[in-house]
């Protein structure tokens, strides 16, 4: 069975991605606060039928990522897909800005994602082997794109930082690793509350799921170093 890992299975989109993809994957899922909680609901969706699934507590902020990789090849020495992320919308106001805060969120949200994609990347051996980066739309449609979210200065410049990433990564990583990029808008995704107001702009979550299935199968090699926009905005 091919193998899949996944940073931050247990946030509200990412657990409900990784459900989906139970069954024609291995998964390898990184958590952190939201452990107990994921495998519960892995658990009980999948009737228990979870061999297949490993989960690893993981804490970036306090055990950076190399230690991650260290559990994970106590796992597998062989990965065929990766899917990242950025951890932190952070929506501190300029006022309010401390260089300890800036730190964590640019540290969290491009130090994290580009160290692991590049240890990532020496797990992949397979030829198509993929790695999907999930990141926002705000390098692309500016800092007023979510309704009622005011993203930080650390935000902004981590969202452009990790668009550049993923643009450039084919340019770094082996040949057989193909890097893409998924911005996305407002997404459904249930037990999450949205705004007033967007949710003719938003997703549904199964929309969501058939473009990472289908980058995933296909591994489409034009498209590599893309950063696809995925919203209800036009």
């Amino acid at each position: 069975m091919r193998k899949l890992f996944i940073m931050g299975a247990s946030g509200k989109l990412m657990r409900h991605v990784a459900l989906s993809l139970a069954g024609e994957y291995e998964l390898i899922l990184q958590c952190n606060r939201g452990c107990d909680e994921l495998a519960k609901l892995l658990s009980s969706s999948l009737r228990g039928e979870v061999s297949d699934v490993h989960l690893i507590k993981h804490d970036f902020l306090g055990k950076g990522v190399e230690s991650l990789v260290a559990k994970m090849r106590a796992l597998t020495n062989s990965l065929d897909a990766s899917i990242i992320m950025e951890p932190v919308f952070d929506q501190s106001r300029f006022q309010d800005l401390s260089e300890e805060l800036v730190k964590e969120v640019t540290y969290l949200n491009v130090v994290v994602p580009l160290t692991l994609l590049r240890a990532l990347a020496s797990f992949m051996r397979g030829e198509g082997s993929s790695i999907i980066v999930l990141t926002d739309l705000t390098p692309i449609k500016g800092s007023k794109v979510y309704e009622g979210l005011t993203p930080s200065l650390p935000t902004l410049a981590s969202s452009a930082a990790i668009h550049t990433v993923v643009r450039e990564a084919k340019n770094h990583v082996p040949a057989n690793v193909r890097v893409f990029g998924i911005a996305l808008g407002w997404v459904d995704v249930p037990s999450k509350k949205l705004p007033e107001g967007v949710l003719k702009k938003s997703m549904n979550l199964e929309v969501v799921v058939r473009l990472i299935k289908r980058i995933l199968s296909e591994c489409p090699q034009e498209l590599s170093g893309s950063v696809i926009e995925l919203s209800g905005y036009l």
